[in-house]
């Protein structure tokens, strides 16, 4: 009986330094009010959700060869480099943000949506949904059940299927300046889906990234609750 009351503490202790860790690395704006903080306290706390062990954070950032040799297309690289000339002061460079995640973004989704098609060139598609995915949905809010009572703000939510069975397995919170460190702003939105999917049964995680072009954090939250992290990972050495 000690040991089980001593291994539940632990667990709460464990669930409340994560609670406290993801506030911190939220990124969240100067104005937001107490109440607001406190709703996230309380969501985070209320979904249980805690920190991957190493073996299972290893596992989810285990990333196949080919998906690692995915090469960007020439155009590509000469829109990087036209944005970097055109925000090219200090002044304006937190403005090259968007454009810079928005080229990343579509440009990746196309190199899918090309496989894909290759993939089914020569059979018929299973649905409508399988054959418009996938797709982005863009500023947009992820909303909750009743009982979660909480809407998180987006900027993409890649879908796979209907938006309707929370298909979508990709949350993207683009940052409004240069980031100087790790951000955990889509965990909200994470959150979000991890609990429409826990209330439906739902099994699948959910991966969500915090990006201000240059610098990407990578998030991941499994059916069980358990996030695990990757990145800061840069684009490049000197935010261009």
């Amino acid at each position: 009986m000690r040991h089980r009351i001593s291994k539940k503490h632990e667990m709460q202790k464990i669930e409340v330094e994560f609670i406290n860790q993801s506030m911190d690395r939220l990124n969240l704006p100067a104005n937001t009010d107490e109440l607001a903080r406190q709703t996230l306290v309380r969501i985070f706390r209320e979904l249980k959700l805690s920190p991957s062990s190493d073996t299972e954070e290893k596992q989810v950032w285990m990333v196949d060869q080919e998906s690692m040799s995915v090469q960007m297309p020439e155009h590509f690289e000469q829109l990087m480099t036209d944005i970097a000339l055109v925000y090219s002061t200090e002044d304006s460079k937190s403005s090259s943000i968007r454009p810079k995640a928005d080229g990343v973004l579509l440009h990746l989704s196309a190199i899918v949506r090309r496989k894909k098609d290759q993939l089914y060139a020569d059979s018929s598609l299973p649905s409508h949904h399988i054959h418009a995915a996938p797709y982005w949905h863009f500023q947009t809010t992820t909303t909750g059940s009743d009982d979660l009572a909480f809407k998180a703000s987006v900027d993409y939510v890649l879908w796979y299927g209907a938006c309707g069975d929370w298909d979508t397995n990709l949350a993207v919170v683009r940052s409004s300046g240069l980031l100087d460190d790790e951000c955990w702003a889509a965990l909200p939105s994470m959150s979000v889906v991890y609990a429409a999917r826990k209330a439906r049964k739902y099994k699948g995680g959910i991966y969500g990234v915090c990006t201000d072009s240059h610098t990407w954090t990578f998030l991941h939250l499994s059916d069980r609750g358990r996030s695990a992290r990757a990145g800061p990972e840069s684009s490049g050495a000197n935010k261009r």
